[in-house]
């Protein structure tokens, strides 16, 4: 990427191998490497590498690679998944007085669940290691281009964000990581209509002034199909802010936070 100004713009590689055991079950396996190129990273490298020293000049270079497993299940009425991947490289500042430093963070996501005529319950879990030490190591996990319907939040993450930015580097996850759990009940009506309701416990990898549990979230959501390519789709949740989420308010009283989004997809 980047042809004769390649030092500027950076190469991306990635690489992702698939086996479909059978129906509903498949082990998947996937590296992606990235080279940022020589560019003015300031803001940006502060809010997702977490405690790094980097300069504000134009040859800050991140180099950062992802190497992980993934799989799929279905044995009967129960069905489930799982990811886990590692974080490794480098970010390097030529700017003199400036540290480089070593990245090392972990991610794994698994879920369980069981479909019941037309219903379905699952639970699972997200962990993101956090850092909160400032050395030569970035230990926080960032993201990739992660899809925010993962764990159904919509007060917090707001997952119909089709960004991510929302989730990965507001102030509720940051360099302190995430140790997530959450759990989802839906139905479908009829062939339109669909329902669920969820529940999310929040909890930081590392502590935030000695605390790590962030608050709960109880959510709902609608979708409605509209046409064979038309939806629409109404959420709504809220968020009960615990002791963490108290830290990390200006005046150490987090107020608690409800929202309500609605979406229209079209599928070409």
């Amino acid at each position: 990427v980047g042809g004769s100004q390649k030092s500027e713009y950076g190469d991306l590689g990635t690489f992702d191998i698939a086996w479909n055991i059978n129906e509903g079950n498949k082990i998947a396996a996937f590296a992606y490497y990235m080279d940022d190129g020589e560019n003015y990273n300031g803001l940006a490298s502060n809010d997702s590498l977490g405690l790094v020293t980097t300069s504000f000049d134009n040859t800050d270079r991140v180099k950062v690679y992802w190497v992980g497993l993934s799989g799929e299940m279905e044995v009967g009425n129960f069905f489930g998944n799982a990811t886990g991947a590692y974080q490794g490289g480098t970010a390097d500042s030529n700017e003199v007085g400036d540290g480089d430093a070593d990245i090392k963070a972990w991610m794994a996501h698994a879920e369980l669940g069981i479909n019941i005529d037309k219903a379905y319950f699952k639970v699972g879990g997200l962990y993101m290691s956090g850092d909160d030490k400032a050395d030569d190591e970035v230990e926080n996990f960032f993201g990739i281009d992660t899809d925010n319907t993962m764990i159904g939040s919509v007060a917090l993450f707001e997952f119909w964000d089709p960004t991510g930015d929302y989730a990965f580097y507001g102030p509720q996850l940051g360099r302190a990581g995430a140790r997530h759990l959450y759990a989802h009940v839906g139905y479908e009506i009829n062939d339109k209509t669909d329902v669920r309701l969820g529940g999310l416990w929040y909890n930081a990898d590392e502590k935030v002034d000695g605390e790590r549990n962030l608050g709960y979230e109880i959510n709902g959501e609608v979708n409605y199909k509209i046409t064979r390519n038309l939806s629409a789709g109404l959420a709504a949740g809220y968020l009960i802010g615990d002791d963490a989420w108290d830290s990390l308010a200006a005046d150490g009283e987090g107020d608690d936070l409800w929202k309500v989004i609605s979406m229209f997809r079209y599928k070409f």
